[in-house]
C-alpha cells in the first residue's frame, strides 16, 4: 500500500511533490524554486481575477441588471474559490476528506455540482415564469373579452340615445 504524502498548509514541498510527481531531490534547486514562484504568481493572478469578477457581480446587482437571488450562488462560489486560492492546503484537506486523490479532480467535481445546482435553479425559475405568463395571458384574454362586451354595450347605448333624439 502506498503511503500518502504529508499535507502542507500552502504551496509547500509535499504538495508540489504530489502535483508534479517529483521530489526536491530529483529537481535542480532553480527548477524547484521556479515552480514555487509560478504557483505563487498564479495564486495571486487567480485571486485578483476572483476579486474582479466579484466586483463586476456587485456592480451588476447595484445597477439592478442582476437580481440578488440569482447572484447569491455565484457569490458563494466566488468566496469558496477565494478561500481555496488563499489556502491551497485546505483544498488538499477537503479533497482527502472526500476521498478524491487529486485536488484538481475535486475542483472539477465541485464545478459540475455547481453547474447542476445552477441548471436546477434556472429550471425552477423558468417554470415559475411560465406559470406566471400563462396566468397573465389568461387575464389579458379575459380583459379583452370584457372590453369588447363594454364596447358593445356602449354602442348599443349610443344607438338607443340616437333613436330617442329622433
Amino acid at each position: 500500500m502506498s503511503e500518502r504524502p504529508v499535507i502542507s498548509s500552502g504551496w509547500g514541498t509535499p504538495m508540489m511533490e504530489r502535483m508534479v510527481g517529483a521530489t526536491s531531490a530529483s529537481l535542480p534547486g532553480s527548477t524547484w524554486a521556479s515552480l514555487r514562484e509560478v504557483t505563487y504568481t498564479l495564486q495571486i493572478v487567480i485571486g485578483f481575477a476572483i476579486l474582479v469578477v466579484f466586483g463586476i457581480l456587485v456592480n451588476m446587482i447595484r445597477r439592478r441588471s442582476l437580481e440578488l437571488k440569482y447572484a447569491l450562488s455565484w457569490m458563494a462560489v466566488l468566496c469558496a474559490l477565494f478561500v481555496f486560492d488563499c489556502s491551497p492546503g485546505l483544498l488538499i484537506v477537503v479533497s482527502d476528506f472526500l476521498g478524491i486523490y487529486a485536488p484538481v479532480n475535486m475542483i472539477f467535481f465541485l464545478g459540475f455540482c455547481f453547474s447542476l445546482v445552477i441548471i436546477f435553479s434556472l429550471t425552477v425559475a423558468l417554470s415559475r415564469m411560465s406559470n406566471s405568463i400563462r396566468t397573465l395571458d389568461q387575464m389579458v384574454a379575459l380583459n379583452e373579452k370584457r372590453l369588447k362586451e363594454l364596447e358593445g354595450e356602449l354602442q348599443r347605448a349610443k344607438g338607443k340615445k340616437e333613436q330617442e333624439e329622433e
